[in-house]
């Protein structure tokens, strides 16, 4: 049971209450006229990769780069610490080639993507599958032929962007 110090009183409650809805549409409004930000679908995504053509054992950068020509920064948040998630493809198949899967921090990050400026993360992928039987872990050499790199980005609107290699036989 909860009580109270004194007799209930109407009209200092009701006081309270437009003090503070009169406090908080302030509050909102002087958030709404300093933060002018622009979210994320303002951003332009790429996916670039250092070399189209790969063989067994080269190691490939892939780049997600994010450019704001807005006049404003752009910031966002992802569920966790990773920006995007790279996932290699052979037909409908995931593959675990070296450097996927990436593991991210559990907590949630903040992204800020300047005026005018880019955000580029990279990722260092090797042409490998990997393979385990615990506890040993090994490569196997990658069957020849067309691969998709498929960044799974954790913000909106971007869900997936996609990057084709092909495998050579070295």
């Amino acid at each position: 049971m909860v009580s109270y110090p004194g007799p209930f009183d109407r009209r200092a409650d009701m006081r309270l209450h437009r003090t503070l809805s009169l406090l908080g549409l302030l509050l909102l409004a002087s958030s709404a006229c300093t933060h002018s930000l622009t979210g994320p679908e303002a951003l332009v995504a790429s996916l670039e990769v250092s070399d189209i053509e790969v063989s067994f054992g080269d190691r490939i950068e892939v780049s997600l780069v994010l450019d704001n020509p807005a006049a404003s920064d752009v910031v966002f948040s992802t569920p966790m610490g990773c920006l995007a998630l790279p996932v290699v493809y052979r037909g409908d198949a995931a593959v675990g080639w070296q450097g996927t899967p990436v593991l991210c921090t559990a907590a949630a990050a903040t992204w800020v993507v300047p005026a005018g400026g880019v955000l580029e993360v990279d990722f260092d992928l090797g042409v490998a599958e990997r393979r385990s039987t615990f506890p040993f872990e090994y490569d196997l050499a990658p069957e020849p032929g067309g691969y998709e790199i498929r960044m799974e980005t954790l913000f909106e609107p971007f869900e997936e962007l996609m990057i084709e290699v092909v495998v050579v036989e070295s």
